[in-house]
């Protein structure tokens, strides 16, 4: 995808982008290849605080969509729920903040 290319120009060399056919083909690749590491949800449903989380190497960050977010399925899977803290009246923010933020926190592989 285009976009996503040059969004990462600068990062290509440090990211693998990968895209599966279907959540059952990503959990299949997951389970073979990464099954130790964490699926972390980003959701402000969640409890726990991004930044209280030790990320390592591989884990994996999954958003859902601004609107609706993920199905119940993906949900329940995930080991790890967390949000991104907001002041209020903000409820949330925008799906490429929050993807920046993120991968800022995981990125610092403690």
């Amino acid at each position: 995808d285009k976009r996503i290319k040059r969004t990462a120009v600068n990062y290509q060399a440090q990211i693998e982008l990968k895209r599966h056919l279907s959540w059952s083909h990503f959990l299949t690749y997951k389970e073979q290849f990464f099954a130790a590491q964490k699926l972390a949800l980003f959701t402000t449903k969640a409890q726990s605080a991004y930044f209280k989380t030790n990320f390592t190497k591989h884990d994996f960050l999954l958003f859902g969509s601004e609107t609706a977010g993920v199905s119940h399925e993906i949900a329940n899977y995930c080991q790890l729920k967390l949000k991104i803290p907001t002041a209020n009246p903000l409820r949330s923010l925008n799906l490429a903040t929050s993807v920046a933020i993120a991968l800022a926190e995981a990125s610092i592989v403690k």
